[in-house]
């Protein structure tokens, strides 16, 4: 998070940074606007509804929006043998359209705990701090002549927001996520029960734009 804060200190307005993590594998699967990342992954179904804008509030077509985050029990796809054979789930990337807009479907995620073995878990114990981060979801924005924006979106109420193993939360990142019955979702589909609603505008800046390497 320092490199972050140093790489980022003047926002000027855009939407505030916070670690890559480790869980980024490089360019994700371009799929449709309101597709479902969350196929056959069990969970609290949520749709999720952002929108790009400008520094001055007009909308941003054509911004590559990646997103990936943990399922119900605190797992990144990568993390699981089945990742092997059957692929990515909970990540995808989206494009905005003409008014900057995106949404989808997907899961609830779940704070999770870091990897604690090797020397990170040894910092952790002699920090006397635990290894939990708040549920979140990533999002990585960029296009030509755009600086890219590397953030997490995390949810309102977890109980770990003031208190993440990396310090990556702030709090124009916290979103409120509300708990909806009603019977038809954004997209027109009907919903099988009760399901969250995620809603969230980005603020980016103008800037060269390129697409971060994947964390090893």
């Amino acid at each position: 998070m320092l490199v972050d804060a140093v790489n980022h200190r003047d926002r000027e307005g855009a939407t505030e940074t916070t670690v890559l993590g480790p869980f980024y594998v490089g360019e994700h699967r371009t799929v449709p606007s309101n597709s479902n990342i969350a196929v056959g992954v069990a969970g609290r179904p949520m749709f999720v509804d952002i929108r790009v804008t400008s520094l001055n509030g007009g909308p941003v077509e054509n911004v590559a929006v990646d997103v990936w985050h943990a399922d119900d029990e605190g797992f990144y796809d990568t993390q699981k043998k089945s990742y092997q054979h059957e692929g990515a789930s909970l990540r995808a990337r989206f494009v905005t359209d003409a008014n900057g807009h995106v949404s989808f479907r997907t899961i609830l995620p779940r704070s999770y705990p870091i990897p604690t073995d090797g020397p990170v878990g040894q910092l952790v114990a002699a920090t006397n701090r635990h290894p939990m981060r708040p549920a979140h979801i990533h999002f990585l924005l960029n296009a030509p002549g755009l600086e890219p924006l590397i953030t997490h979106v995390f949810i309102e109420g977890d109980e770990y927001l003031e208190s993440d193993v990396v310090f990556g939360v702030k709090e124009e990142l916290i979103c409120k996520v509300e708990r909806r019955d009603d019977p038809i979702m954004p997209d027109g589909q009907p919903a099988m029960g009760p399901w969250y609603e995620m809603k969230y505008d980005f603020h980016v800046k103008p800037g060269e734009g390129h697409v971060p390497q994947p964390t090893q």
